[in-house]
């Protein structure tokens, strides 16, 4: 109760006094103000300022969106420093990524804020980079209804696709840009002669390969599996996939 109370006067720009009479609420012993209007329009947001610290964490604790951190941070000097608190947009940062296939590749130098919205633009991009499509240990293939197999590490830095479990033979693959109807390019991903593969973003920020007779999804390594040179992207370390050691 004391939270809502508390974020109904950050969110309410009215601290002025009303006539009297326009109040709802109710003047009790002594001339107190019961209720959440009274509550707001009788104190400023400085009032939060002077709470004890653990009163305010206490508080603070419950604001677990950007968007109440931005509600948070418009009243006032003070409440913004709050609201642009480093340990708590990495903890919105954290929650967010947290069942992410792919974890952003964030650039090192950026403060968690800014971090959380360059991670929520990039979820937007939907050309396939050769660290994303080589950095997958794993794609299940599909085609049609039917699982057939899932690859592991099939799409190799040095341009082979290598599958044993369903091709016996040696193909390459390659980046190509194909315009649709509309005459926008998209980047594609083509094995050998096949059709070229479209790819699409995932709501887990994972990818999906496909085109009209299959789909590759791609799925989580373990990084302890993962083949000298090449990182594991749900680390924050760079990836070098030109150092792949094919005999890993």
């Amino acid at each position: 109760i004391f939270f809502r109370v508390t974020m109904s006067c950050i969110s309410d720009t009215d601290y002025s006094s009303t006539a009297a009479g326009s109040d709802s609420t109710a003047a009790g012993p002594g001339g107190a103000v019961h209720g959440t209007q009274g509550l707001c329009r009788s104190r400023s947001p400085a009032t939060l300022l002077r709470l004890p610290v653990e009163q305010l964490c206490e508080i603070l604790r419950f604001l677990e969106t950007p968007r109440d951190l931005d509600v948070l941070g418009a009243v006032n000097r003070g409440l913004r420093r709050m609201a642009d608190d480093d340990r708590r947009w990495a903890a919105i940062c954290r929650r967010r990524w947290a069942d992410w296939l792919v974890k952003p590749a964030v650039p090192p130098a950026l403060p968690p804020r800014e971090a959380y919205f360059w991670a929520e633009a990039d979820g937007q991009r939907m050309d396939l980079t050769m660290r994303e499509l080589c950095g997958m240990q794993s794609w299940v293939f599909e085609m049609g209804p039917e699982v057939l197999l899932r690859d592991e590490w099939p799409f190799r830095a040095d341009g082979r696709y290598y599958s044993p479990q369903f091709l016996h033979f040696d193909l390459q693959w390659r980046f190509v840009a194909q315009a649709d109807s509309e005459g926008k390019q998209h980047l594609m991903v083509q094995v050998g002669s096949f059709p070229p593969l479209l790819a699409i973003r995932l709501s887990n920020w994972g990818w999906q390969l496909c085109n009209g007779y299959v789909r590759f999804t791609a799925h989580l390594w373990n990084p302890d599996e993962a083949p000298a040179g090449l990182c594991n992207p749900a680390l924050e370390t760079p990836c070098h996939i030109t150092e792949w050691d094919d005999g890993a």
